[in-house]
């Protein structure tokens, strides 16, 4: 699906009815194209769409392809109650998301700490 005036291409997927209650308020990551898309399920929320940031047929085709099998897999969780197994890889890529989040709040917290260092010593 496209936007008017956009050339990105757009994911879209209708919730399913059996598993909306569960999915209410609930954060979905989804993994697609080296990213990770957040998703929070309201009482109105009636389908997942988010830009694919690309107007790439080829990657379009495939990006959506392994979106609608990830969220497949999170239906099917909902489904049986039952947590979603992740493979090495899934497991690996999310620590280094974490880790990544984590490493950014770290430099940033000690450049502050340094300009303040620097600051200080120059007032002396």
């Amino acid at each position: 699906m496209k936007r008017k005036n956009s050339r990105s291409a757009y994911f879209v997927q209708r919730i399913p009815a059996d598993v909306k209650g569960r999915v209410v308020g609930r954060r979905l990551a989804i993994p697609f194209g080296g990213r990770t898309k957040f998703f929070i399920a309201t009482e109105r929320s009636q389908a997942i769409s988010f830009s694919l940031g690309t107007d790439d047929p080829v990657q379009v085709k495939i990006l959506q392809a392994a979106i609608a099998g990830h969220l497949e897999t999170v239906w099917q969780a909902l489904r049986n109650d039952a947590p979603i197994t992740l493979s090495h890889r899934q497991a690996t890529a999310l620590a280094g998301d974490l880790y990544r989040i984590w490493a950014d709040s770290e430099v940033g917290a000690r450049q502050s700490s340094s300009q303040s260092w620097c600051t200080m010593m120059q007032a002396e």
